[in-house]
């Protein structure tokens, strides 16, 4: 009886077959999880910032979310509450003259590795030439805990929005930045403390975006001009 089978020389060549497929089509499922992470770390953030308006509204203060420069870290605190200190607040109830005494809530927020807040001024000025892209494969996800003070303190705070107790929150554009300069918008509309999530984009230096938007009109005036 004949026995038919692959033999080791074949199986090598099925084997790298395989390993030059998977190496072509790395680079798109490597820009399809990077662009999901950037997704999931702006829903997660959409709702950290509903439940600090719903908790300021819950609470009648102020509360604000902040972020640490240079890290994945943000933070809900009271309005002007330094996060140094556990105090505690007090509150009239609008259906009686009696006063609530309560512990506000603290919370500390980690964005999934690789990802962090990108500040207004650092936006500005756009990437520095030859920032280097880092790690993206690492799908490490985010956390939420309860920080203490210490732990807080010892990092630098910058504030970003703030939801007051009648709902409608500090004018507020929040951008996430991912190590290979992807951006993703959340806006924050001021009257109803709204947050909505925009397209996810690319960060670009002045200089790079004033050439992607003339080549964008030479495009257009190409068209125009064709018959």
């Amino acid at each position: 009886m004949c026995r038919h089978g692959l033999t080791i020389f074949e199986l090598l060549i099925v084997l790298g077959i395989i390993s030059m497929a998977m190496a072509m089509a790395w680079p798109a499922l490597e820009e399809m999880f990077l662009g999901r992470r950037l997704t999931d770390a702006g829903t997660m953030l959409r709702n950290t910032l509903r439940d600090a308006r719903r908790q300021a509204l819950d609470d009648s203060i102020t509360y604000r979310l902040d972020y640490s420069p240079s890290t994945s870290f943000c933070r809900i605190v009271p309005g002007d509450d330094p996060f140094e200190e556990e105090a505690s607040f007090e509150t009239a109830d609008p259906a009686s003259t009696d006063k609530k005494t309560f512990e506000p809530t603290r919370e500390e927020i980690e964005l999934p590795d690789g990802i962090r807040v990108l500040g207004q001024e650092e936006f500005d000025q756009g990437p520095a030439r030859g920032d280097e892209a880092g790690d993206p494969s690492d799908t490490t996800r985010s956390t939420t805990k309860n920080a203490s003070p210490e732990e807080s303190s010892s990092r630098e705070w910058v504030p970003l929005v703030a939801f007051f107790p009648d709902g409608s929150a500090t004018p507020s554009h929040i951008r996430l930045v991912t190590m290979d300069h992807r951006l993703l918008e959340l806006k924050v509309e001021p009257l109803t403390g709204e947050v909505i999530i925009g397209e996810i984009d690319h960060w670009l230096s002045d200089e790079d975006r004033r050439a992607e938007e003339e080549a964008n009109s030479l495009g257009l005036e190409k068209q125009v001009s064709s018959p």
